[in-house]
């Protein structure tokens, strides 16, 4: 997570001959800036303790950042933590992890259409969200249905068609191999296979000869044999 400090704060350093009169305004404007939030369970939205907040504090130079130090709070038993002005003083850029055992970091867990609130600002991270490290497959597929639920225009009906079947088949695909257990795949069956077909279905015959020319030939039979439980499909996708 990137969050940059105001300029105030940035520019102190550049400032340094003027210490003697600007100390005043220029510290009490960046000791004023929060540097503590709340670690929260992503799903439940209750708090964590004794979560293992870590960040770093960068500067820039010529060629991307240089570390300048880290530092490391436990969140507390409200799932509170608190750095010190001394941890993130003359800091351009802070990069800000949590960990726990037993949990994933949220902002970790692949596929982007998982909403984590993490918001660019000019402090410590307010809020930090783990995961239940077995919630984490779910989440994922969650993420995944939301995906293969967006909208895409195109210019002609017939690339509108395969565009729609698209955006439904490659988070599909990844689905089938996150699901591992009888339930997971369950899950997945209920919310692809008959978007899936109608979408196939919608295809022109043309179109259906040039995605069999994609590797889609067998599609049909491997999508029946899935819905069917048949077939889990669980070999990895390339």
């Amino acid at each position: 997570m990137l969050v940059e400090w105001p300029m105030a704060c940035l520019n102190m350093k550049l400032a340094r001959p003027l210490l003697p009169l600007l100390a005043v305004t220029l510290v009490g404007a960046c000791a004023a800036i929060p540097r503590g939030g709340v670690v929260y369970e992503i799903r439940s939205k209750q708090p964590i303790a004794g979560a293992a907040v870590e960040v770093e504090c960068r500067q820039y130079q010529l060629h991307g950042t240089r570390l300048i130090r880290t530092a490391r709070r436990d969140s507390a038993s409200d799932g509170k933590y608190q750095f010190d002005a001394a941890d993130v003083s003359d800091c351009d850029v802070i990069l800000a992890h949590v960990s726990k055992e037993g949990y994933v970091d949220a902002s970790q867990i692949l596929d982007s259409a998982i909403k984590v609130p993490f918001v660019v600002s000019s402090a410590v991270p307010s809020f930090m969200y783990l995961s239940a490290a077995d919630d984490v497959h779910r989440l994922r597929l969650e993420g995944l249905l939301i995906e293969s639920k967006s909208e895409i225009v195109w210019a002609t009906p017939d690339s509108e068609a395969w565009a729609a079947f698209v955006t439904i088949h490659q988070p599909f695909l990844r689905s089938r191999y996150i699901a591992t257990t009888p339930e997971e795949r369950a899950w997945v069956r209920d919310r692809y296979c008959a978007r899936l077909e109608q979408r196939w279905e919608a295809l022109t015959a043309d179109k259906r000869a040039e995605a069999a020319k994609l590797g889609y030939a067998d599609w049909p039979k491997e999508l029946a044999a899935f819905c069917t439980g048949t077939s889990d499909l669980s070999e990895r996708p390339g």
